[in-house]
């Protein structure tokens, strides 16, 4: 029972962490740091409504969070970058692995990196 209680609140915790970081960057405005973290993560391209939520409530700054994150998938799912991210032990993008030629270039290489982290 110990054991599953500190589960929880290891997960807790991780989860307050991530809403935290948003929390962050939505409290400074920082919509093109949002983007890169929201990538990063492998969380999908918010909507109007979530940035609006966040406090992005004029076209101008969910202008900013849209093209940073767009630059940011070119550059992070970038398949030259995805054996280093598997090397550094980090997790699966589904971002970047989204079923395209590119995607599973991406995913090929991220797989070789993880191997070579696991050694």
């Amino acid at each position: 029972m110990k054991k599953i209680a500190i589960v929880a609140c290891v997960l807790l915790g991780l989860l307050g962490c991530s809403n935290s970081q948003v929390s962050q960057y939505a409290e400074i405005g920082d919509w093109s740091g949002l983007a890169q973290y929201d990538v990063e993560v492998g969380h999908h391209e918010r909507s109007e409504t979530d940035l609006s939520q966040l406090g992005a409530i004029d076209s101008a700054q969910q202008k900013v969070y849209r093209e940073a994150y767009a630059t940011h998938v070119e550059t992070y799912c970038d398949p030259k970058n995805a054996f280093r991210l598997g090397l550094l032990g980090k997790p699966k993008n589904y971002v970047c692995i989204d079923g395209s030629p590119e995607g599973r270039t991406f995913e090929k290489n991220w797989e070789t990196g993880r191997e070579g982290n696991s050694l």
